[in-house]
């Protein structure tokens, strides 16, 4: 009986693991998505390049930014890549958008439309008949200061022109200094901590605990590393 029970427990255990790790994996593209993006706006505002279509994707050689002209078949009028210092790279004459860029670009501006978001990030997908993610994230007015809640994870339609469906995602409600994040008592229905704690850890560099009530376990978030604390 015992060794039955023990299967059972780290059965459990290792399905617990497996959603922080995904979480953990979706909360770090998030955060160099969004992160990518805003450094790839600034350099290519210096080359006095419009930035009203872009899409960022990730491949094999890290992440990629673009700014699109107008169409379906829009034409890449410039490119991003970044260096290991996280520098923007800007190509003014890059080759074919990788594919869905244009669909990823729409997806942002009806995203970023229909919430009035400071931050929009797309998910990247390559298959064209799958619905496209995205994320409306809330920014602080003042510095120094983490937003817990007003975040959304909408659902777009493969056109990524229209939204299939949107859930509210937050840490909390409103905003906490940054100083205090590390002190303060978040919570989450699930079982583990959700890609938001992990992109707010890393966004602001700070590790924080998270209680979670399907679980009843509290979580150390420190960037992508989510340790239940036991006992």
């Amino acid at each position: 009986m015992r060794g039955a029970r023990g299967k059972r427990i780290e059965r459990a255990w290792a399905t617990l693991q497996a959603a922080a790790d995904l979480a953990a994996a979706r909360g770090s593209l998030l955060f160099h998505l969004d992160l990518a993006t805003e450094v790839a706006r600034g350099a290519l505002a210096a080359h006095g390049i419009a930035d009203t279509r872009v899409a960022a994707t990730a491949d094999a050689f890290g992440y990629q930014v673009f700014t699109l002209g107008d169409g379906a078949s829009a034409p890449v009028l410039a490119a991003a890549r970044f260096d290991a210092a996280g520098r923007a790279r800007i190509d003014l004459h890059p080759g074919p958008p990788p594919p869905r860029a244009a669909a990823f670009a729409d997806a942002r501006a009806t995203i970023a439309a229909a919430t009035a978001a400071r931050a929009v990030v797309v998910v990247p997908a390559s298959d064209p008949d799958r619905p496209i993610e995205g994320y409306a994230l809330a920014i602080a007015d003042v510095p120094d200061q983490a937003m817990l809640g007003g975040h959304w994870l909408l659902r777009l339609t493969p056109s990524g022109k229209q939204i299939m469906s949107r859930t509210p995602l937050s840490a909390g409600t409103g905003g906490v200094a940054v100083a205090a994040l590390r002190e303060a008592a978040l919570t989450t229905p699930d079982a583990v901590p959700h890609e938001l704690h992990v992109y707010l850890s890393l966004k602001h560099d700070v590790p924080f605990v998270v209680a979670a009530a399907a679980s009843g376990l509290r979580w150390r978030v420190d960037g992508e590393r989510l340790t239940p604390l036991r006992g």
